[in-house]
């Protein structure tokens, strides 16, 4: 992972004659800051894309309309059965 060290120093470290620091330097550390930046929106467009995701293929998975996947064979047969039992039973019910 690359980090960005990008600054802006307003004042250097001033050094006395025995090496200690006397006044700290004065930065904007601002490559930290576009680099999180761009993180966050890499990571918010793949979680946003994944969700698209997951919602198009639920839409796709409840429409009933869809009939790019035929009917099994049994449930066909099944759904046949049903009607003719529902056309027999209503021929019988006058009879009762």
């Amino acid at each position: 992972m690359l980090i960005l060290k990008l600054k802006i120093s307003f004042e250097e470290e001033q050094i006395d004659a025995s090496g200690k620091i006397v006044q700290q330097s004065i930065e904007i550390n601002y490559g930290i800051f576009i680099q999180s930046l761009v993180d966050f929106i890499i990571i918010a467009a793949t979680i946003f894309l994944v969700i698209k995701l997951f919602n198009t293929l639920r839409r796709k998975a409840e429409d009933t309309n869809e009939t790019s996947t035929p009917t099994p064979k049994d449930i066909q047969l099944l759904t046949k059965i049903n009607d003719n039992l529902e056309q027999i039973s209503k021929q019988l019910k006058p009879l009762n």
